[in-house]
């Protein structure tokens, strides 16, 4: 899907963080939009929020959204240009792979999330799913 040049992706909607967690802020930033780079929320090309759009979208310290921009950058999951912003990059296949895991790790959550709100516990959901694909 074609954007305007100018424009600035939603897709960073999602990108939360949780300040009560232990990983820094920075990494949470960086780790929110590598997930959305791998599951295709973010297309090569996508300009990104500028730094202070995003501290303030996210109530962060404009300092570390440009640390995270920073190690992306490093990382080769962005390119920034002074006066023209924050892109995604192009990512190799180096990176699928770590598509595939972080899908994995995503439903994993998901589903983590959902037993706790059903009141089952760790033991009962995997109880449940080794009896299911021993069936299988």
């Amino acid at each position: 899907m074609r954007r305007k040049p100018g424009t600035v992706h939603d897709g960073l909607k999602t990108l939360t963080v949780d300040l009560r967690e232990k990983r820094p802020v920075y990494v949470q930033l960086m780790d929110g939009i590598r997930r959305l780079a791998y599951l295709s929320r973010l297309e090569a090309g996508t300009r990104l929020p500028t730094v202070r759009a995003l501290a303030i979208r996210l109530d962060v310290n404009h300092n570390t959204v440009a640390r995270a921009y920073r190690e992306l950058e490093h990382e080769g999951v962005v390119h920034s240009r002074v006066g023209r912003g924050t892109v995604m990059a192009r990512l190799g296949r180096e990176h699928e792979n770590k598509s595939l895991l972080t899908r994995i790790t995503e439903l994993e959550r998901e589903m983590r999330h959902r037993c706790v709100q059903l009141g089952l516990t760790e033991k009962q959901f995997l109880t449940y799913v080794r009896g299911k694909y021993r069936k299988a």
